[in-house]
């Protein structure tokens, strides 16, 4: 046989047999499909929320609001009117002098600082000579004369303050009747008691003195012998 001849005879042979397994489902595994290929590159992290630094940044802001509580700013938002011009907003009560002679203690608001400033008189160790402690209230208040306290500017009139002083006689009028009730009521519990040697002290002689007669009359003689018999 010629040699070329059986070469193709084999190379026939052999692929016939490679279709019959296949046909047959005994052919060789099919190749495995590729793998995705994920990004090995490492992906930006995301920032991280730093609660301490959100924290320290809230204290900062409240604080920050707090210290301009009494702002320009805040005035305008919360308080109906202008300052300085409808309200003082003045920043220290001792360019405002008040002299507390003739007066009684007491508070009184100052028509000169538009009554945002007050002055309290208290006594001193001289009788009769008063001293004056001034104070401010708050930007958009002033103090009311009538209720002593600090009002809302739009709340009082200032310029009725000085015709109000006299609620402080009122009060002092009022402390001083209170003081002599409280001395009256201390006189009276006072109890003094009378001559003890006229009233209390009973004659031991005449009334209470159980002498001799008590003896005549509660001593009892001893009884007499019975006797039996003879005498």
């Amino acid at each position: 046989m010629n040699p070329m001849f059986a070469v193709l005879a084999l190379a026939l042979t052999v692929v016939s047999g490679q279709r019959g397994r296949a046909s047959n489902g005994y052919g060789a595994p099919p190749a495995a499909a590729p793998q995705p290929q994920y990004n090995q590159q490492p992906l930006a992290q995301e920032p991280q929320a730093q609660y301490g630094q959100q924290a320290q940044a809230s204290s900062l802001s409240e604080s920050q609001h707090g210290g301009d509580h009494q702002g320009l700013d805040w005035l305008l938002e919360s308080v109906p009117g202008q300052p300085g011009t409808d309200y003082p907003i003045y920043a220290d009560a001792s360019q405002f002098d008040f002299d507390c002679n003739g007066q009684t203690q007491g508070y009184y608001a100052d028509p000169a600082a538009q009554c945002q400033a007050f002055h309290v008189c208290l006594e001193t160790d001289q009788p009769g000579v008063l001293r004056a402690e001034s104070f401010l209230c708050p930007n958009g208040t002033i103090f009311n004369q009538e209720y002593l306290i600090c009002d809302w500017w739009f709340n009082f009139d200032c310029s009725q303050a000085q015709s109000l002083y006299s609620v402080n006689d009122q009060i002092e009028a009022e402390r001083q009747q209170a003081t002599k009730s409280q001395a009256n009521n201390n006189n009276n519990n006072n109890y003094t008691p009378s001559n003890g040697n006229n009233n209390n002290n009973f004659n031991n002689n005449n009334n209470n003195n159980f002498g001799s007669a008590s003896n005549n009359n509660n001593n009892y003689a001893s009884p007499a012998q019975a006797t039996y018999g003879g005498k």
